[in-house]
């Protein structure tokens, strides 16, 4: 398996980012999405960084879509941050209840920067809009390379109320704090936090969809015979940035790491001692 492309057509095709430029035009593509949405102020970089993209494990995946032109345009973007004394961007406004899992034995990981651009309109085929596609093979491959080969227990992610509700109805993800089913009073637009257990959800998926046809059956979407393949290509495709392009993302197109405290730089630092010369 050299690419891993869906649609109609093949007309998609999803890139790991662990090139620099792969990984400017996902993180660009996230920056444009949350800055139009009015969920992060103009950034000089133009790129939506932090010290999470440089942390190894960390997984960037990019969505092009090859036009009749011959070019490609990336449409969607996604980003697996696994944990570690960094800890997750959700530890931010709910660190609680990560701890929690994390004292049970849990081994959480993010998906964050969720972006897409493509459209919300149903195929003429009555299949899925080109958004919902998108997300089910960002979430597919996402969901390989955290059970697999990050050997996590638990998908996190923060949604838009409107996201919230596909992640719930065909995801199956249930709320991050079971007593909260709705954002604070004082959160941000991507306020729904979400948690799938990795052990119990290809079972929940095969009860939900295991009797249904076709593009219906979502479980045969996730277990499959390609499993193995697609597993294969991950693992050939994901390298960790190199300490150039952490210099360059951080350092050089951003002042991230300069920003960052003291406890942050030391433990980036000791990941990439290149970065002290």
């Amino acid at each position: 398996m050299r690419d891993y492309t869906f649609g109609s057509h093949n007309e998609y095709r999803i890139v790991i980012a662990s090139e620099r430029h792969a990984r400017e035009r996902a993180l660009s593509l996230a920056y444009c999405v949350y800055l139009a949405a009015g969920l992060v102020d103009s950034r000089p970089s133009r790129m939506l960084l932090s010290c999470h993209d440089a942390i190894p494990g960390t997984v960037t995946f990019l969505v092009e879509h090859e036009r009749d032109t011959g070019n490609s345009v990336a449409v969607a973007s996604l980003t697996l941050i696994p944990d570690s004394e960094l800890g997750l961007p959700l530890d931010g406004s709910h660190h609680k209840a990560l701890s929690g899992l994390r004292a049970t034995g849990r081994k959480p990981v993010e998906l964050a920067k969720l972006a897409t651009v493509a459209a919300t309109e149903k195929a003429p085929d009555k299949g899925p809009a080109p958004r919902e596609l998108i997300l089910l093979h960002l979430f597919k491959v996402a969901y390989l390379a955290a059970r697999y080969m990050g050997r996590a227990s638990d998908l996190i992610i923060a949604v838009a109320p409107e996201q919230a509700k596909f992640f719930r109805r065909v995801l199956m993800f249930e709320h991050l704090e079971p007593d909260s089913s709705a954002p604070s009073r004082g959160d941000s637009a991507l306020a729904v936090p979400l948690r799938l257990s990795l052990d119990t959800a290809e079972a929940v998926f095969e009860r939900r969809y295991g009797q249904r046809r076709g593009s219906k059956n979502i479980f045969r979407f996730f277990v499959n015979e390609t499993q193995d393949e697609i597993l294969s290509w991950l693992r050939a495709s994901t390298k960790p940035l190199t300490p150039a392009d952490v210099r360059y993302l951080l350092t050089e197109r951003s002042t991230v790491l300069t920003r960052s405290d003291e406890a942050t730089r030391r433990l980036i630092l000791a990941f990439y001692p290149e970065l002290r010369e």
